[in-house]
């Protein structure tokens, strides 16, 4: 069971623009999220959420620290 492969997502965040917008964007340009800095963001599972965290950079790469394992639903 341990060498089942998962397919794991980080979202930062989500934002809706319309085409015209989306074809002006370039090298450099900024997307302005609707999420405020220092909230944690989504891990994901095969797409199911499973919990939270917060970036981190660890020497030359960006990470994310674990800050909360959501418990199933259901799950006493």
């Amino acid at each position: 069971m341990h060498d089942i492969p998962l397919k794991v997502g980080i979202e930062v965040g989500r934002l809706k623009l319309t085409v015209g917008d989306f074809l002006h964007l370039g090298r450099g340009s900024v997307i302005e999220l609707k999420k405020a800095a220092g909230e944690p963001f989504e891990i994901a599972l095969n797409g199911m959420v499973v919990g939270k965290g917060e970036v981190i950079v660890v020497e030359q790469s960006s990470g994310v620290r674990v800050v909360e394992i959501l418990k199933p639903a259901g799950a006493m």
